[in-house]
Formats: C-alpha cells, structure tokens, sequence
C-alpha cells in the first residue's frame, strides 16, 4: 500500500451558484416549508475543489484545499434560504453604547436599544436578498414564534418581512434552544438553495437544561438520523454582558461564525461581512480525509467542540492503517482552507515503510506524489506560526464539562513574557517581508510603537472588558 495514497475531499456538489436562469418556479406543497424553486435538469454544475498535500521537512504536514473562484463566471450566484433568529428578552431594550470619541472618555449613548441595532441589521440583510430567496424570522423570549414565515423575498414580502421586524418588542427571558429548535424546523432542507441560521442576541439564556446547548442539539442531530447540524448556525452576540463561550461553542459545532458586536460603530462591518459571506459559500459540512501508517502520529494544533481524532482502520487485504476526518465546515468560493498536522513518527522512522522505502505523498486530485513542497519558505512559515498561535489561544479558553468555552479568569492569563516566549519560536518573525507573515506579526506585538492587538486583550484591565471577545472571535477567525 502507497501511504497517504488518498485524500479524499467529501464535499458534495449541491448545485449551488447557478445564474437565474437555470431556475424555475414551481407551485409549492401544502405547507410552510415548501421552497417555490428548482433547479432546471440542465442547469450546469459547480466546479470542483483542488486538494494539494505538501510535506513540511520532518515538521509536519500541509493540506491545501483550493475551491474554485465562482461556480460558473460571470454567473449570479444561486439561492439562499435564510433564517433569522432574534432575541427579544427584556435586556435587549438595553441602551446601545457608542465607542467614545477620545481616549479616557466614556462611552456614549446615543437612545438606541440592542433591540433598535438588531432591527436595523435584520432590515439590511432582506435588502441584500434578492426574488430567488427565502426568508423565515423566528422570535424567543420566554416565548417564540415564527414572526414571519419562509417566503421568497421579492419586493412586497421584503416590505411585509421589515414590518415585521420593525414592530418587534422586548419581552421578559431568554430561551436560547427553545427558539433554535422552532427555527430548525422551518428549514426545507432543500439541496439546492444555500442555507444558514443566524441568531442575535444580548445575554445569557435562561432555560435549564440538564446537559448544555451542546448535549441539545447534539440529541436534536441524533433524534433526525444526522451527523450534524443540517445547516450553518452563525451566531452574533451584542455588547459585554455575553455568555460569549456558549455563543461560540454553538457556532463550531453548528460549523457557522461567531460574531462579537461589541457596540453600534461595528455593527455595519460585521453585518456586511456576514451577507458577503453566505453569498459566497460554496459548501456546508465539507470533509477531508487522510490516511496514512501506523508509525506516524499525525495532530491537528488547537482545542475545539467536535475535534475529531484518528482510527484505525483495518482490512483482509492490506496492512492496518490511521484515518483521519477533518470536518471544514463551510467552504466559500475564493477562500482557501489550509490545514497544518504536526507530525510525529512513532518508532523513530521518519518517513519510512515497514519495507524501508522512502514515504511518498499524494494528491488525490492530482495523483501526483510529492516528496517536497512546492509552497515558498514564507508560505510555509506562515501556515507554522499561525498555528503554534491557535494552540496558544486556544488554551485560553478550555471547554467544560457542557461542551462549552470559558474564558480564563484574570490570574490564569498568559504574562507579557509568555507572549515574548511564543514570538520567539514563530518562523514567520524571519519573514517580515511577507505581508501575511507581517500581518499575523502586528497582531501579536505591534509595529511603530503600537502595542499588538493580542497583547492588549491580555493585559489585565482588557481582558475582562474586551480581550476575551476579541480573541475568541480571532481564534475562530483562524
């Protein structure tokens, strides 16, 4: 057997990205949940992703997942079916703070609620969505109800959708899962449309629930015959007072964003970011599987909800061998997944069979075996330190027994030397002429006599404040 003999990209082609006119309307079922498109049979298929492994010296192991720039050029993109999930709890009616305008100055309040800011971004999203989506708005307090039901989003329902919106006020508690479950359901399940639920809220649930939110909608998974969540869950959390660990755990294992909108000044950016992502996602719950011999010991860097580990695999007809199942969650059209393994071989063989023979590396895609990589030194460098820093922050935020992240207190921080120790040791300090080493650099420690964004969040007056947020966002960012 040639080992890492396949890698095998399982995203499957949904037929997403196709122009309007490969799409008909067609008259729906009974029901709420019946989507009035379908693709026409001659409708072109998207193109497929390029995988490329590339050995690291005897460091470790690049993978390269390459989709394509757009499914057809200068093609519209296809469908979205979009459910919106929106906090109306009483803190929601909470004052809004704007950042201050001076150092040592307070934040201001301008008069608008979270509930004022969260109407104002719901209202841009149905903007951006054009007669070929859907939109469905589901409310949760103590309470939920579908606030609008999944339509197209031509212009009558977009002004019917935004009236909704707008009369929205706050209730009374904050019942997290029981609002997610009744946005769930009124997902299609469609394969041909790109799917995503994004939730808003301020604070902190109040339902108990024995196990989490995690145990819930892992149950919710396992009750319907699935491996996962049938969509991407992206979650936005306003302001400080945030169960900010949950809100991320939720986004990972629902393979989604989390978004921290710490005030109004940044709610345009992430918003326009999210729109520009789901128009662009070329895949959910995409997976990529390695394989390779027992001797190696191959470890994915960082700590997450739902990292998997490598089985061995057994069989009449070849020797026994480790396989390893990377789910990289959504995938978007011009955005390349990079995977750095760490790599260590068990019996003290570096790169050899059980024959002696040199191991070789393949490409599926290609079928071209690759003893070096083709990627430059910076390249290389980059993929290293970015991540030996996923590793460190990562261990600032362990998951608990709930499956949920919680953030260090004050005490457990890292020091400003054990950031000065992990500078150090990155590659990429040795390619500052490299403007993603350079970027990823600045980060950590500055430039021009500005401190580092990194090292601010863990200073002790900012962590608390807004290093914890920051952070967590930068990690999933990575």
């Amino acid at each position: 057997m040639t080992w890492f003999n396949k890698v095998i990209n399982e995203v499957v082609n949904d037929e997403k990205n196709k122009k309007d006119d490969d799409y008909e309307i067609i008259m729906p079922d009974q029901g709420p949940n019946r989507i009035p498109f379908h693709p026409k049979e001659d409708a072109v298929p998207q193109v497929a992703c390029e995988v490329s492994v590339h050995r690291v010296d005897h460091e470790g192991l690049i993978v390269k997942v390459v989709p394509p720039a757009e499914a057809i050029p200068n093609e519209t993109r296809g469908p979205i079916e979009l459910v919106l999930l929106i906090d109306i709890s009483k803190s929601m009616n909470d004052l809004a703070p704007v950042p201050p305008s001076g150092e040592g100055e307070e934040s201001e309040q301008k008069g608008f609620t979270i509930l004022d800011l969260t109407k104002h971004a719901a209202c841009t999203i149905i903007e951006s969505l054009n007669k070929h989506d859907t939109l469905c708005v589901v409310t949760f307090s103590t309470t939920c109800k579908v606030l609008f039901p999944t339509l197209p989003m031509d212009n009558n329902n977009k002004s019917l959708a935004k009236e909704k919106i707008m009369s929205m006020k706050p209730d009374n508690l904050t019942y997290l899962w029981s609002g997610m479950r009744l946005a769930l359901d009124q997902l299609s399940g469609s394969p041909y449309m790109t799917a995503a639920l994004k939730i808003f809220t301020d604070g902190q649930p109040n339902e108990r629930l024995s196990n989490g939110v995690i145990a819930a909608m892992r149950r919710w998974c396992t009750e319907r015959g699935l491996e996962g969540m049938p969509v991407p869950i992206h979650t936005f959390g306003f302001g400080y007072n945030l169960q900010d660990g949950l809100l991320q755990s939720i986004a990972e294992f629902g393979g989604g964003d989390y978004c921290f909108v710490p005030d109004a000044s940044m709610l345009g950016t992430v918003f326009n970011h999210a729109v520009a992502n789901l128009k662009v996602t070329y895949a959910h719950d995409a997976i990529i599987t390695l394989s390779y011999p027992t001797i190696l010991d191959l470890t994915e860097p960082g700590l997450y909800i739902g990292k998997a580990t490598p089985k061995k695999v057994t069989s009449e007809v070849e020797c026994a061998y480790m396989e390893y199942s990377i789910n990289l969650r959504t995938i978007r059209f011009r955005q390349s997944r990079d995977l750095f393994f760490q790599l260590r071989d068990r019996s003290g063989e570096l790169f050899k069979t059980s024959t002696g023979r040199e191991i070789k590396w393949a490409s599926a895609e290609s079928g071209l075996f690759i003893n070096n990589s083709t990627l430059s030194s910076a390249e290389i460098a980059f993929y290293v330190s970015r991540a030996m820093v996923v590793d460190f922050l990562s261990k600032l935020f362990p998951i608990t027994e709930r499956n949920e992240y919680k953030a260090l207190l004050n005490d457990r921080i890292p020091a400003n030397k054990d950031i000065q120790q992990l500078v150090s040791r990155l590659p990429a300090k040795k390619h500052l002429d490299d403007p993603f080493n350079l970027g990823l650099m600045k980060d950590l420690i500055g430039a021009e006599n500005k401190k580092g964004e990194v090292k601010l969040a863990l200073q002790i007056g900012s962590w608390q404040r807004w290093g914890r947020y920051y952070l967590s966002s930068l990690l999933m960012a990575h």
